[in-house]
Order: structure tokens, then sequence, then C-alpha cells
């Protein structure tokens, strides 16, 4: 969440001090901006799954695996 709060040009400066101005640096800026809040998301997603169809996949027989893919 602290991530979050921040401009994301903050992030750019120390990887600009660290790898130079390029490519890699955008890259490296856009992925700790990005990737925190699609987990934080997807996590939430996962959480919220109905407790019927989770008993639904048990009751199945599928395995963990199988329920998270479907």
């Amino acid at each position: 969440d602290l991530v979050q709060t921040m401009p994301p040009y903050i992030y750019l400066l120390p990887a600009i001090a660290l790898l130079g101005y390029g490519p890699a640096t955008a890259l490296l800026a856009t992925f700790i901006v990005a990737v925190p809040p699609a987990l934080r998301l997807t996590s939430l997603g996962i959480r919220m799954t109905p407790s019927e169809f989770i008993e639904l996949g048990n009751a199945s027989g599928v395995t963990g695996w199988q329920m998270f893919y479907k």
C-alpha cells in the first residue's frame, strides 16, 4: 500500500541512479508500480470466491489447482 501513496516517478529516480537512463530503468520502475496492485487484487478475488463454489469443488473431487483454474 505504501507504493501506491507515492507518485510513480519517485521510483524512477533511484532506478536511474542504479541502472542509468534507458529502457531497463523504465521497465523496473513500471514493474515496481504495477505488480503490487495486480497481486493484491488477484488475492482479493481468490479470497472472495463464494464458499458454495469451494464446497462444490471439494464434493466433485477436484484438486486445489483445478479449482483455481476453473
